[in-house]
Protein backbone atom coordinates (compact mmCIF):
# COMPACT_ATOMS: atom_id res chain seq x y z
CA UNK A 1 0.00 0.00 0.00
CA UNK A 2 2.98 2.30 0.68
CA UNK A 3 4.47 1.84 -2.37
CA UNK A 4 1.37 2.43 -4.43
CA UNK A 5 0.88 5.81 -2.85
CA UNK A 6 4.79 6.40 -3.27
CA UNK A 7 4.10 5.79 -7.24
CA UNK A 8 1.06 7.72 -7.28
CA UNK A 9 3.00 10.69 -5.96
CA UNK A 10 5.62 10.14 -7.78
CA UNK A 11 3.33 10.17 -11.01
CA UNK A 12 1.60 13.44 -10.04
CA UNK A 13 4.79 14.85 -9.36
CA UNK A 14 5.85 14.15 -12.85
CA UNK A 15 1.94 15.73 -14.47
CA UNK A 16 2.57 18.87 -12.50
CA UNK A 17 6.40 19.52 -13.86
CA UNK A 18 4.64 18.45 -17.29
CA UNK A 19 1.61 21.04 -16.78
CA UNK A 20 4.23 23.75 -15.70
CA UNK A 21 5.80 23.29 -19.48
CA UNK A 22 2.04 24.46 -20.86
CA UNK A 23 1.19 27.79 -22.48
CA UNK A 24 -0.42 28.96 -19.34
CA UNK A 25 2.85 28.32 -17.24
CA UNK A 26 4.49 30.47 -20.19
CA UNK A 27 2.19 33.45 -19.63
CA UNK A 28 2.63 33.68 -15.97
CA UNK A 29 6.26 33.27 -15.93
CA UNK A 30 6.51 35.92 -18.57
CA UNK A 31 4.05 38.34 -16.24
CA UNK A 32 6.46 38.47 -13.80
CA UNK A 33 9.06 40.37 -16.04
CA UNK A 34 6.62 42.03 -17.65
CA UNK A 35 4.68 45.39 -16.08
CA UNK A 36 4.56 48.65 -16.99
CA UNK A 37 6.28 50.46 -14.12
CA UNK A 38 9.27 48.22 -15.18
CA UNK A 39 12.66 50.04 -16.34
CA UNK A 40 13.78 47.16 -18.98
CA UNK A 41 11.61 45.68 -21.89
CA UNK A 42 9.98 41.98 -20.86
CA UNK A 43 12.49 39.09 -20.95
CA UNK A 44 12.03 35.56 -22.26
CA UNK A 45 11.70 33.10 -19.08
CA UNK A 46 14.38 31.45 -20.43
CA UNK A 47 16.42 33.56 -20.75
CA UNK A 48 18.75 34.78 -16.82
CA UNK A 49 19.17 38.05 -16.19
CA UNK A 50 22.52 39.36 -15.18
CA UNK A 51 21.76 43.09 -15.09
CA UNK A 52 19.86 44.36 -12.33
CA UNK A 53 16.83 46.32 -13.38
CA UNK A 54 15.55 49.62 -11.52
CA UNK A 55 13.36 48.95 -8.66
CA UNK A 56 9.74 49.94 -8.48
CA UNK A 57 8.44 52.70 -6.25
CA UNK A 58 4.81 50.44 -5.09
CA UNK A 59 4.62 46.67 -4.53
CA UNK A 60 1.75 46.08 -7.05
CA UNK A 61 3.12 42.82 -7.66
CA UNK A 62 5.14 41.09 -4.61
CA UNK A 63 7.41 38.73 -6.96
CA UNK A 64 8.19 41.78 -8.92
CA UNK A 65 9.36 43.78 -6.10
CA UNK A 66 11.12 40.60 -5.20
CA UNK A 67 12.61 39.73 -8.73
CA UNK A 68 14.17 43.49 -8.68
CA UNK A 69 15.75 43.57 -5.29
CA UNK A 70 17.54 40.41 -6.46
CA UNK A 71 18.79 42.33 -9.02
CA UNK A 72 19.84 44.93 -6.87
CA UNK A 73 22.28 41.74 -5.61
CA UNK A 74 23.59 41.93 -8.71
CA UNK A 75 22.69 37.64 -8.76
CA UNK A 76 21.86 35.90 -11.99
CA UNK A 77 18.80 33.82 -11.95
CA UNK A 78 16.05 32.33 -13.50
CA UNK A 79 12.37 32.69 -12.74
CA UNK A 80 9.74 29.92 -13.24
CA UNK A 81 6.12 29.24 -12.70
CA UNK A 82 5.50 26.60 -9.93
CA UNK A 83 1.89 25.40 -8.85
CA UNK A 84 1.50 27.21 -5.47
CA UNK A 85 -2.14 25.86 -5.10
CA UNK A 86 -1.25 22.89 -4.11
CA UNK A 87 0.52 24.08 -0.92
CA UNK A 88 -2.08 26.06 -0.34
CA UNK A 89 -0.57 29.70 -1.45
CA UNK A 90 -2.49 31.46 -4.40
CA UNK A 91 0.48 32.00 -6.26
CA UNK A 92 4.41 30.90 -6.35
CA UNK A 93 7.61 31.22 -8.35
CA UNK A 94 11.25 29.59 -8.29
CA UNK A 95 14.19 31.66 -8.50
CA UNK A 96 17.23 29.59 -9.74
CA UNK A 97 20.75 30.82 -8.93
CA UNK A 98 24.08 29.01 -9.65
CA UNK A 99 23.99 27.88 -6.50
CA UNK A 100 20.70 26.68 -5.11
CA UNK A 101 17.00 27.55 -5.46
CA UNK A 102 14.98 30.29 -4.13
CA UNK A 103 11.01 29.56 -3.51
CA UNK A 104 8.81 32.72 -3.07
CA UNK A 105 4.58 31.96 -2.56
CA UNK A 106 1.75 34.38 -1.88
CA UNK A 107 -0.75 33.30 0.50
CA UNK A 108 -4.32 34.51 1.69
CA UNK A 109 -3.45 35.55 4.83
CA UNK A 110 -7.08 34.56 6.03
CA UNK A 111 -6.05 31.13 4.18
CA UNK A 112 -6.11 27.73 6.82
CA UNK A 113 -3.07 26.70 4.69
CA UNK A 114 -1.24 30.24 5.77
CA UNK A 115 -2.07 30.04 9.38
CA UNK A 116 -0.44 26.53 9.23
CA UNK A 117 2.75 27.82 7.62
CA UNK A 118 3.16 30.47 10.09
CA UNK A 119 2.07 28.21 13.48
CA UNK A 120 4.71 25.47 11.59
CA UNK A 121 7.15 27.96 10.17
CA UNK A 122 7.08 25.03 7.31
CA UNK A 123 5.13 23.91 4.32
CA UNK A 124 4.07 20.44 4.46
CA UNK A 125 4.55 18.67 1.07
CA UNK A 126 2.20 14.94 1.02
CA UNK A 127 5.40 12.66 0.66
CA UNK A 128 8.05 14.46 1.45
CA UNK A 129 7.13 16.27 4.79
CA UNK A 130 7.83 19.71 6.22
CA UNK A 131 9.77 22.08 4.43
CA UNK A 132 11.83 25.13 6.40
CA UNK A 133 10.07 28.57 4.85
CA UNK A 134 11.04 31.74 6.41
CA UNK A 135 7.45 34.07 6.60
CA UNK A 136 7.20 37.53 6.30
CA UNK A 137 3.77 39.54 5.32
CA UNK A 138 1.22 37.25 3.07
CA UNK A 139 4.92 35.57 1.87
CA UNK A 140 6.84 32.24 2.64
CA UNK A 141 10.17 31.32 1.16
CA UNK A 142 11.82 28.35 0.71
CA UNK A 143 15.84 28.64 0.57
CA UNK A 144 18.55 26.84 0.07
CA UNK A 145 21.15 27.79 3.37
CA UNK A 146 23.95 27.06 0.65
CA UNK A 147 23.40 29.82 -1.44
CA UNK A 148 26.08 32.37 -1.10
CA UNK A 149 23.87 35.07 -0.46
CA UNK A 150 21.66 33.53 1.45
CA UNK A 151 21.80 36.33 4.68
CA UNK A 152 21.55 38.78 1.82
CA UNK A 153 18.21 37.02 0.66
CA UNK A 154 17.06 36.70 3.72
CA UNK A 155 17.26 40.45 4.52
CA UNK A 156 16.04 41.45 1.09
CA UNK A 157 12.81 39.04 2.04
CA UNK A 158 12.16 40.52 5.25
CA UNK A 159 12.57 44.31 4.35
CA UNK A 160 10.26 43.83 1.28
CA UNK A 161 7.14 41.88 2.66
CA UNK A 162 8.00 41.71 7.09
Amino acid sequence: MERIKVALIATLALFIMIACNGSDAQEDRQSVVESPTAQQPAQSNTETQSKPTQPIQDSVDSFLTFQNGIDSLGLTYEVTFVLAQMLGAERGYRYTLDDGRIELYEFDVNSEAFALVVQNKAITMEGFGDIPVVVAGNMAMIINDNISTYSDIIALFTSLFG
